[in-house]
């Protein structure tokens, strides 16, 4: 890759694995966000979060030390109510919710409505750190009787701290999926071209000036490639060398700027 300033005008960032892990920040993580401001770079850090809207991403990065406003983060959570409202559902029978109280009022903003009986017309699965034996139970219920099932995203696990890992929003699908015998009928984040999409309108750019940092291949990686997105593996090197990578966000910006 050229120097960026030449040939990219807008940088998606991951969040877990690659800015930080839990709540501790990813060595050299805040330095290298300020040196791609001060090339003048957009900056968007996208993530399957889907338990926090971007204020609170936009909160727990400050709190971290590295300065974002919600306009710079999209995640899930926020994505979602967007792309029910966009395809009509929601509007009647209602999404029975597994997730987060932030992913419940976005709902509620957005004008759909919830329902938590069997005549739920979707299932939405989000992060839940609640979710239980009854509520597999419950979003069991109108799957059986058709409900559409969609994700915010399929990943098994995520770093939740240095050398820890925990479970996501892929577990609570995975669950779902065992007791319906049904697929997943849509995928809203990462790797899905639709959320990339949105980020790369967010940014007002055309795929090919962009760059995305993450380090989850079947995620990140897989998205930028269908998108014409420049892919970067953050990490260690993997069974894939036609795409960049590096071992960590501090060193990618720093081979690049240097």
């Amino acid at each position: 890759m050229k120097p960026l300033s030449h040939d990219v005008d807008a940088v998606m960032i991951d969040l877990d694995g690659v800015v930080y892990e839990g709540d501790a920040l990813i060595e050299g993580a805040e330095a290298a966000v300020r040196a791609l401001r001060a090339q003048g770079l957009k900056l968007l850090f996208l993530t399957n979060n889907s338990a926090r809207n971007a204020r609170e991403i936009a909160e727990k990065l400050g709190r971290l030390g590295l300065a974002a406003s919600p306009a710079e983060v999209l995640s899930t959570c926020d994505f979602a109510p967007v792309a029910l409202r966009d395809a009509g559902l929601g509007l009647r029978e209602g999404v029975f919710v597994v997730g987060s109280p932030s992913l419940r009022a976005g709902l509620d903003a957005a004008g759909l409505r919830r329902c938590e009986g069997p005549e739920a017309e979707l299932v939405l699965v989000a992060m839940d750190t609640t979710f239980c034996y009854q509520t597999l139970d419950a979003a069991l219920q109108p799957l059986r009787r058709g409900a559409h099932l969609w994700a915010c995203n399929l990943d098994g696990a995520f770093p939740a701290g240095p050398g820890r890992w925990a479970p996501g929003c892929g577990a609570l699908v995975g669950a779902l999926t065992a007791a319906s015998g049904r697929a997943v009928d849509r995928v809203l984040g990462k790797p899905s071209p639709a959320y990339g999409e949105a980020a790369l309108a967010r940014l007002a750019v055309p795929p090919h000036r962009a760059v995305m940092l993450g380090d989850t291949w079947a995620a990140d990686i897989v998205m930028a490639q269908s998108l014409g997105i420049t892919p970067v593996l953050i990490g260690p090197r993997s069974a894939h060398p036609e795409v960049a990578s590096s071992p960590s966000l501090a060193h990618w910006v720093s081979s690049q700027l240097r």
